[in-house]
């Protein structure tokens, strides 16, 4: 009894060790170390088609002059200009885009090309576009620009300050993109740039742009639920050490006690050989006076007195061996257990 008493609380203790050791990493884990939610990517592409109008005159009588072409200024009324901007998304966002289209005249030196001045400059357009839980954002304006505005604005620049200038009217789309992803801020821009000369008898315009990707790495920020995880994971490894401990010397006091409880038989029986009978069965001590002795030398007394045998039976299951010796009447009971201090 006291050995499957023994083996189970060994057991159940192995039990409660190994599915503390699982909740203790569940919550080690989930504190940071594995905390990543995932990753997203994201494109965006910009492109801008333009058309020049000329004004009526005898050599062009087309509606307007294709982009890419060579144009002469004299003829030049206005440009249309069409933007399109997609950003696109590998999940579902929440995205805002701010987008601004402005015009500036930049002014540089013939000689060192220097900037000399890029402070005239026109809104043309300032809007935003918002999606929720979708994957896809798309822009599309057109804007016109009365080229002899500004054209007309840098000669009488150029005439009122007696300076000969190289410059350019810079049409400038930029984008602003702000998404959010489980609570990750996804930020990008992209600008779509438009270079018309200016001042010059014939001209070609530049198209400037870029098509991105990005993508992001997502982990879980939430720095005071990770620091509760790692309190309860560490309050639980502290107890799977307490536990352990505790197995661990509890052996160590089974160990010590069992090979007590031997080597106790095992002296009385080669000690007292010739007065000890091994029997199957001890005899009922219902009818009988029983006085239980705590020393086996008081039983060796009293077996001198009466000249009886004593009989001795060992249930090793429970861990007990047991001495009787009868007179009569009377009966001296020894009883040797499993984890008895007495040892000699």
């Amino acid at each position: 009894m006291q050995n499957n008493y023994r083996f189970l609380k060994y057991f159940m203790g192995l039990i409660v060790i190994g599915l503390l050791i699982i909740f203790a990493q569940y919550f080690i884990n989930g504190a940071g170390f594995n905390n990543s939610v995932g990753d997203i990517s994201s494109f965006d592409t910009i492109e801008g088609d333009y058309r020049v109008h000329y004004i009526d005159n005898p050599f062009y009588d087309s509606e307007y002059m294709k982009s890419g072409s060579t144009y002469v200024a004299t003829y030049v009324d206005y440009i249309d200009i069409d933007f399109n901007y997609h950003l696109g998304y590998s999940k579902n966002v929440d995205s805002l885009s701010n987008y601004v289209i402005d015009a500036t005249i930049i002014a540089s030196d013939p000689k060192t090309k220097d900037i000399l001045w890029d402070s005239y400059r026109k809104e043309l357009l300032k809007e935003e576009k918002e999606i929720k839980d979708e994957k896809d954002t798309f822009i599309q304006e057109s804007i016109r620009i009365d080229y002899n505005e500004f054209n007309n604005f840098l000669k009488e620049y150029s005439n009122n300050n007696h300076i000969n200038v190289d410059a350019y009217l810079s049409v400038k789309l930029n984008v602003k993109n702000k998404g959010l992803y489980e609570e990750k801020d996804l930020i990008s821009n992209n600008v779509l740039e438009l270079k018309i000369p200016l001042n010059k008898e014939s001209f070609k315009i530049d198209v400037i742009s870029e098509n991105k990707e990005d993508s992001y790495h997502i982990n879980d920020d939430n720095t005071n639920m990770r620091i509760k995880y790692l309190i309860i994971g560490g309050m639980i490894w502290v107890i799977i050490i307490g536990i352990s401990a505790y197995l661990a010397l509890s052996y160590r006091n089974d160990v010590i006690k069992e090979g007590k409880y031997h080597r106790q038989l095992k002296r009385i029986l080669n000690t007292y050989d010739g007065i000890i009978v091994n029997v199957d069965k001890l005899p009922s001590l219902d009818k009988l006076n029983v006085a239980e002795v705590t020393e086996f030398e008081e039983l060796v007394d009293a077996q001198n007195e009466v000249r009886s045998p004593i009989n001795f039976k060992e249930d090793k299951r429970r861990g007990i061996a047991k001495f009787v010796l009868i007179k009569d009447d009377l009966a001296w009971v020894y009883i040797l257990k499993e984890g008895d201090k007495r040892e000699r």
